[in-house]
C-alpha cells in the first residue's frame, strides 16, 4: 500500500525503548508526590509498566488494575478517610469538583463521595505517552485514509488516538485538530504534555455538542486530519460523512466488541454503511422458498470509513484494509479474514487472534490456565483473581 503521508525521518527508528521510558518517568514520579506512601511504597515491587488505573477506596486495600484485567493490591492495610488528605492538600479543588487533572500530564483523578459530601474513593486514571502501541498498524494510521478504531471499554482507544495525532502531527508534519470536549485525548490542562505541542485541540464551549464542534474546528483551522474519540450518534456519523466528503482525513472511534456486533447496531450502523432487510414480492417467494428461510440484508450506501481496526486488546489488532468489502462479506455471510496484528509485547494468541506472520505449525489454540496456576500466579502478584479471566 502506497501511503499517501509522506515524511522525511523514521517513524519510530529515532527513539530508543529507553528513551521511550524515560519519557514516562517524570509523570510517574508526580504520582510518586501526590499518593500516600500507604499506596506508593508497594510501586517497587510491581510490575507497573502495563498500569492504566490506582483505586483508593474507604474500607478497601488500594489497587492498581493492569491493561490485561490483573489487579495488584497495595499491602494489606485498608484506607481510611486521612488518607486523601494527602491529595486533597496539593489539589484542593477536587473538594469540590469531582475530576480534575495532574498539569503537565495525562493523569486524571475522579473522586467518589458518600451520602454526606466527603470523599469515600479517589481513582486515578495513568494517561500515559507511549510511542509504540501504534506500531505494527501504523501504515495504516498513516495511510491517508479514514479509519475507525473499536474496541471495548479501557481497551486503549483514547490512547491509540492520541499516538495517531502524534504520529501524524510531529513525524508527517499534518494539520491535526483533536476533537476533544471531554478533554481525554490531550488531557484537561492547558498545559500540555511537551509530545502534543504540536497537535490542535479544540474542546468548544461547555454544552456544545460534538457534531457542532466538529464543523466549527473546520472552519477554524481547516485540518487535514481530523481525531475523535467515541462518536455515539447517527448526527456526529453524519457529520463526519459531511468531513470525509470534503477530503479531511477522520481517525475516530466507537464502542464496540467487533465489526459484526457494529453491523447490528442500529443507532451507529451508518457508519458501515447502514443495513436494511431485503423484503422479496410473494412471486419471489413462491419460485423460490429457500431465498426467504433466513432474513437477507444489504448495504444501503458506502461505509464512511475506508479501514477499520477491531482492538482485541491493548496490543492485539484485526484489521479490515477495505471496510466495505468486510461488510458485504459479513452481510452475505461470506466474510472475509482480517489482517492479525500484534505489538510485539504478548505472545498470547488464540486460534482466531493469530498473527499472520506466523506459519501453521506456530499458532496456537486459547488454553485456560488451571485453578492451581491461577491461585499461585495471584498469590505471587497479590492480586484478587474472582472473576478475571486469565488465558494462557
Amino acid at each position: 500500500m502506497t501511503n499517501a503521508f509522506s515524511q522525511d525521518s523514521n517513524m519510530f527508528g529515532q527513539e530508543s525503548p529507553q528513551e521511550s521510558q524515560n519519557a514516562f518517568l517524570p509523570d510517574f514520579e508526580k504520582i510518586m508526590e501526590i499518593f500516600p506512601p500507604k499506596l506508593t511504597n508497594h510501586f517497587k515491587h510491581i510490575f507497573m509498566d502495563d498500569a492504566i488505573e490506582l483505586t483508593m477506596e474507604i474500607g478497601r486495600v488500594p489497587e492498581v488494575r493492569h491493561a490485561g484485567g490483573r489487579i495488584d493490591c497495595l499491602g494489606n492495610i485498608p484506607v481510611l478517610f486521612r488518607d486523601f488528605a494527602m491529595i486533597t492538600e496539593k489539589f484542593p479543588e477536587i473538594q469540590q469538583k469531582n475530576f480534575i487533572e495532574i498539569p503537565g500530564t495525562l493523569h486524571r483523578i475522579k473522586a467518589a463521595r458518600d451520602f454526606q459530601g466527603k470523599i469515600s474513593g479517589i481513582t486515578c486514571s495513568l494517561g500515559r505517552f507511549v510511542t509504540d502501541s501504534i506500531d505494527c498498524i501504523s501504515d495504516i494510521v498513516t495511510s491517508g485514509k479514514s479509519v475507525l478504531f473499536l474496541g471495548r471499554p479501557k481497551s486503549g482507544k483514547t490512547t491509540k488516538l492520541r499516538e495517531s495525532a502524534i504520529l501524524l502531527s510531529n513525524q508527517f508534519k499534518k494539520n491535526v485538530v483533536v476533537i476533544d470536549p471531554y478533554k481525554d485525548i490531550l488531557g484537561e490542562s492547558d498545559d500540555l504534555h511537551p509530545a502534543l505541542k504540536s497537535v490542535k485541540r479544540y474542546v468548544g464551549a461547555d454544552g456544545q455538542f460534538k457534531k457542532e464542534l466538529m464543523l466549527e474546528a473546520d472552519e477554524v483551522f481547516n485540518p487535514e486530519v481530523m481525531i475523535i474519540d467515541e462518536i455515539s450518534t447517527k448526527q456526529e456519523i453524519q457529520t463526519v460523512k459531511t468531513l470525509t466528503d470534503k477530503g479531511i482525513v477522520v481517525i475516530s472511534s466507537m464502542l464496540g466488541s467487533n465489526l459484526e456486533s457494529l453491523i447490528k447496531n442500529p443507532k451507529l450502523f451508518d457508519a458501515v454503511g447502514s443495513i436494511q432487510t431485503i423484503n422479496f414480492s410473494e412471486k419471489e417467494v413462491d419460485e423460490n422458498v429457500d431465498m426467504v428461510s433466513q432474513p437477507t440484508f444489504q448495504r444501503v450506501h458506502e461505509p464512511i470509513f475506508d479501514m477499520l481496526i477491531e482492538i482485541i486488546n491493548v496490543n492485539m489488532f484485526s484489521v479490515y484494509q477495505n471496510l466495505q468489502e468486510a461488510v458485504d462479506g459479513i452481510l452475505e455471510r461470506d466474510p472475509i479474514h482480517p489482517d492479525y496484528r500484534n505489538t510485539g509485547r504478548t505472545a498470547v494468541s488464540d486460534d482466531r487472534y493469530r498473527d499472520t506472520n506466523f506459519g501453521e505449525e506456530d499458532k496456537k489454540d486459547v488454553r485456560v490456565k488451571s485453578m492451581k496456576a491461577i491461585i499461585q500466579e495471584s498469590f505471587f502478584h497479590g492480586a484478587s483473581w474472582m472473576g478475571q479471566n486469565f488465558i494462557a
